[in-house]
């Protein structure tokens, strides 16, 4: 399974691999922002992405929508990791069909559990 991390912070993106490590069979690639995971989007085929929402460059929802208008991606995926997880953005979210919000500070089981949760759904 690939897994796409999504994060401005580096050190927030090696604490979400550290704990993803823990699945069989993992392959993580990171990225620091949307326009960065787009890139990468292009060249790999992620099951899963797990997206910051605040970013620069291309916030965690303008990447959603982006990937939801990309015909071979809009399928895929995707799990928020939020400070906040308001109302109003979990509401987003799930018109977008994101597959489960992760607060932080994110606890291992929390975020293993949202990966193989979505890794075994695909929006429709």
């Amino acid at each position: 399974m690939v897994v796409l991390v999504v994060d401005d912070s580096a050190v927030a993106r090696q604490l979400v691999c550290h704990m993803l490590r823990k699945i069989d069979g993992i392959t993580l690639v990171e990225a620091c922002d949307g326009a960065d995971a787009l890139a990468k989007l292009d060249d790999i085929v992620a099951d899963v992405v797990v997206t910051d929402l605040n970013m620069p460059v291309l916030d965690g929802f303008a990447l959603i929508e982006k990937i939801r208008d990309h015909d071979a991606l809009a399928h895929m995926p995707i799990v928020v990791l939020t400070t906040e997880g308001s109302v109003a953005d979990r509401a987003r979210g799930a018109r977008l069909g994101v597959a489960s919000f992760v607060t932080k500070p994110i606890r291992r089981d929390a975020i293993v559990d949202a990966v193989l949760a979505a890794r075994g759904r695909k929006h429709a």
